[in-house]
């Protein structure tokens, strides 16, 4: 017997459905916060454990200095650092790509590390990584959500990824690992969303993403990425019951102008990469293909991990266990491919298992296939795509336990174990003291403040000239600290010289044997001085030993300074050397000495100490392209060149100060495209589409929308 629907009926099914999806996002939240307090627990024990875990080699020498540079220069002079003349002769900054100058949460982390400690900056570095990992976890956990696998087990398969050792050992390293693992998987959730759903806003979150996953600069893992999104949609495509219908491809369209748009967000960064790129000494060409195999995963050294039979010196320094999955996790693994050949309807886990395959097939040496793929052949390291293997790892593992937590308490406590296994293995693989190794010494143990003032007694100031090393090697604690990569920039030492690993042709040849950092690698002899003398290096550091100061005593303009804290290092004064910028007056006389002041686009010269008297003023930074002079706040036009490739300009006697300025065409160019990108994409996804009256009949490989009266399905019998 039937019973007739009355409101109150309407009301409570209304008022049901309501509690119950508002029950589900809460119960979601809850688990995302626990999995946010267990990932902030995790680095915060990898932190306890081993101070400044994560200011390692490059994070160390590369990364902190110049996100700091980067900070420091917007907070002081409200310019972007598109220039830093802490590195040898001056070095294009911006278009570097790896500095991070337009990634937001560079200044967010340098901001909280002030408010925190002060001048002491060094956590800048951990509050990048925690961010991101967390960012990185929430992606994991709406990605496995997405494809209906249960909030806990999303949420502990989060953290076996996060806690997989390649992503805390590499990550010390090189924090861009950081900066893949948190836009990765938000990237996969967007791609998703639009290609299941056709949401539109969904493209647009998708665009931002890969933008600012650009911004980060590492342009490799975001090539990576896009490569390893082609491979998933590939497979999630051969899985389809419907393909290639008129919405496939709308939707495929759709996708690579979201990619396109991307790319147009990002264009203030990757025009001027792309211009460094043409004038690059280092990365003008492609790689040659021993090269670009360098560093490949060994399928022998991925085997004995497993069984914590961590192979010495795996990768650079580094060992074995950056590829440990674990046995319990391999065997969840097997057990899915098992699953795929029984049940070829196991779409999701199909998707996720081919992309892990092929990702671990491209960390080895099997990588030489895309060696002739244009841009592809430029890139070394394969094992860098191990990354994308713990990301699959995890979800393909998500995806097996799915059905295994449903069957009841006794499955799902057999689900929870195994995860307890993995996530336990992965501590052990990442605290053991044979096993967790990273590719360099941690360099930055003393406080950023105490390095600076160091730094600053060491010399006489910023304005008497640059420093190099003679003969060192990289034992010598002193000279690791100052002279060699990016250590200079921390320093606040515009004349101590830096590293700078893509450098122009230009710089290159004019920078002889400092082609790599400010370390001279040949004998001092007469000619080389002449050469250090007239680009303004006054002093040479080397260690003290007999040998040293009798080359030294051979040459009348050298003299040895006596300093203290600096034992076992050997301060030479060249006498000889020319300052940073003089003017040679126009009525005879010899050279007056100028003061200069650095900043984010440029220098500025104070011409008081030669007031009223004109000549030709001389710069000794490198004539990069794009600078331009001011003379007393009016234009003057492109710089000029001597024949040495020294600035030369010929200034007014009225003249009272100088700008030199470096103008990126590139960068301005690039503005323009993203702000025209972004217009077009606010106005594609909120513009209206005309309404089909009548029309409930789904597109092509549409999934069809049942429409039912309201209260149909409601009675009760």
């Amino acid at each position: 017997m039937t019973r007739a629907v009355t409101r109150e009926d309407l009301t409570r099914a209304v008022t049901r459905e309501d509690s119950t999806h508002g029950s589900s996002w809460r119960a979601d939240l809850k688990a995302v916060g626990v999995l946010l307090v267990m990932v902030a627990l995790h680095v915060a024990t990898l932190e306890l454990t081993e101070p400044s875990y994560f200011l390692r080699d490059d994070n160390a020498a590369y990364f902190l200095p110049v996100y700091v540079h980067t900070a420091e220069t917007l907070w002081a002079s409200g310019e972007l650092a598109f220039l830093n003349y802490h590195q040898y002769l001056g070095q294009r900054h911006l278009a570097m790509g790896q500095t991070g100058v337009l990634y937001p949460p560079v200044y967010v982390a340098h901001a909280l590390a002030r408010l925190g400690l002060g001048e002491d900056v060094r956590i800048l570095v951990l509050l990048l990584v925690l961010g991101h990992l967390l960012v990185a976890s929430a992606g994991f956990f709406v990605l496995a959500r997405t494809r209906d696998v249960p909030r806990w087990i999303a949420a502990g398969c989060a953290l076996l990824w996060l806690t997989f050792p390649f992503l805390s050992t590499v990550t010390r390293n090189w924090i861009w690992v950081a900066y893949g693992a948190a836009w990765v998987p938000w990237c996969l959730v967007f791609l998703d969303s639009w290609l299941s759903r056709g949401m539109r806003w969904a493209l647009g979150g998708y665009a931002v993403a890969k933008a600012l996953f650009c911004l980060a600069g590492y342009a490799q893992y975001v090539v990576l990425s896009v490569l390893f999104e082609a491979i998933w949609i590939v497979s999630r495509t051969l899985g389809e019951s419907r393909t290639m219908s008129v919405a496939w491809w709308r939707r495929m369209a759709g996708a690579a102008a979201a990619l396109i748009a991307s790319g147009g967000l990002a264009a203030p960064l990757l025009l001027p990469m792309w211009g460094a790129k043409e004038r690059s000494q280092a990365r003008a060409g492609e790689l040659s293909l021993e090269e670009s195999l360098s560093n490949a995963m060994d399928m022998s050294v991925f085997w004995r991990a497993q069984t914590f039979d961590m192979a010495e010196r795996a990768i650079h320094q580094g060992t074995g266990a950056i590829f440990y999955l674990g046995v319990p996790i391999l065997s969840i693994l097997g057990i899915g491919l098992l699953w795929l050949l029984i049940r070829k309807q196991a779409r999701r886990l199909l998707v996720s298992m081919t992309t892990l395959i092929v990702a671990l097939v491209l960390s080895t040496e099997a990588v030489r296939v895309l060696h002739a793929v244009p841009l592809l052949g430029s890139f070394r390291w394969p094992f860098k795509s191990f990354l994308w293997v713990s990301l699959f790892a995890a979800l393909a593992v998500a995806l097996v336990l799915r059905p295994v937590w449903r069957r009841g308490r006794s499955a799902g406590a057999t689900a929870a174990l195994v995860l307890s296994l993995g996530i336990t293995g992965n501590l052990v693989a990442i605290h053991g003291d044979d096993w967790d190794r990273p590719f360099g010494p941690n360099r930055v143990q003393r406080s950023v403040g105490e390095l600076r003032q160091e730094a600053k007694t060491l010399l006489d100031g910023p304005q008497q000239g640059r420093a190099v090393a003679m003969w060192m090697s990289h034992g010598q604690e002193d000279i690791e600290r100052f002279l060699t990569h990016n250590y200079a920039t921390l320093a606040r030492g515009e004349q101590l010289g830096g590293y700078e690993p893509l450098i122009s042709r230009q710089l290159f040849d004019l920078a002889k044997g400092l082609q790599y950092s400010n370390i001279w690698r040949y004998e001092l002899t007469r000619d080389s001085l002449d050469y250090l003398s007239e680009w303004s290096v006054r002093w040479l550091l080397m260690p003290d030993k007999p040998r040293n100061r009798a080359i030294v005593g051979t040459f009348p303009e050298l003299r040895v300074r006596e300093l203290r804290g600096t034992a076992g290092l050997l301060v030479v004064e060249n006498t000889a050397a020319a300052p940073f910028a003089f003017l040679e007056p126009s009525g005879g006389g010899p050279p007056i000495p100028l003061h200069v002041s650095f900043g984010g686009r440029g220098l500025t010269i104070d011409l008081q100490p030669a007031a009223g008297r004109g000549g030709l003023l001389r710069i000794q930074v490198a004539p990069i392209s794009g600078y331009e002079w001011i003379a007393d706040g009016e234009e003057m036009g492109p710089v000029l060149v001597d024949d040495g490739s020294h600035v030369v300009l010929d200034v007014p006697a009225e003249s009272r100060s100088v700008d030199i300025r470096y103008r990126a065409i590139l960068f301005e160019l690039g503005v323009a495209v993203a702000l025209i990108t972004a217009l077009v994409g606010v106005w594609w996804l909120f513009r209206r589409r005309p309404k089909r009256r009548g029309s409930t009949t789904p597109e092509p490989g549409e999934e069809p929308v049942e429409r039912r009266p309201l209260g149909v399905g409601l009675e009760r019998r």
